[in-house]
């Protein structure tokens, strides 16, 4: 088996002499990247490039430009109505990024022995974050430690 090493660029062409950037959605051609079915039309592509499409990509970079169209190879007659069935048949999953429980397992040595320990956090703020303390100055009123924004401060004494 031959292995050949070309350019990004190489691929993202074919990928587009082939008309298979029409497959994915026009909302996800800025943020292709994030879109995992086309990290798959990319190996797709990868995998079924050789050496002659590489000659014809080639020849049509030679006159780009002027423009002449040259019809680009496909593998196969209904190629790109099998991509597109393959790539639509893809399921994508993401992981929930905001988990409100963490589960971490915790490993410990103790005299040569490995002691395995549990424990379930809860992640993020319990409370609204806004008072820290109460402080009572000598011959004055109790008053609060606040986080407040610059924003909300207007007056010298912060009440």
């Amino acid at each position: 088996m031959r292995v050949s090493i070309t350019s990004g660029y190489t691929t993202e062409r074919m990928i587009e002499m082939l008309s298979l950037n029409k497959i994915l959605d026009s909302t996800t051609k800025k943020y292709k990247y994030i879109d995992h079915r086309y990290h798959t039309l990319k190996s797709y592509i990868t995998a079924i490039r050789d050496l002659n499409y590489l000659k014809v990509l080639s020849e049509i970079n030679k006159y780009e430009p002027q423009k002449v169209k040259t019809p680009f190879p496909t593998p196969h007659s209904d190629f790109r109505d099998e991509v597109e069935y393959f790539i639509n048949s893809i399921l994508v999953s993401h992981k929930k990024s905001s988990r409100l429980i963490s589960k971490r397992k915790v490993f410990t040595k103790r005299g040569g022995k490995v002691i395995e320990n549990s424990s379930i956090a809860v992640r993020g703020s319990l409370h609204k974050d806004s008072v820290f303390g109460k402080r009572t100055p000598l011959n004055l009123e109790t008053a609060y430690h606040m986080k407040k924004s610059l924003a909300a401060i207007n007056t010298l004494s912060q009440k």
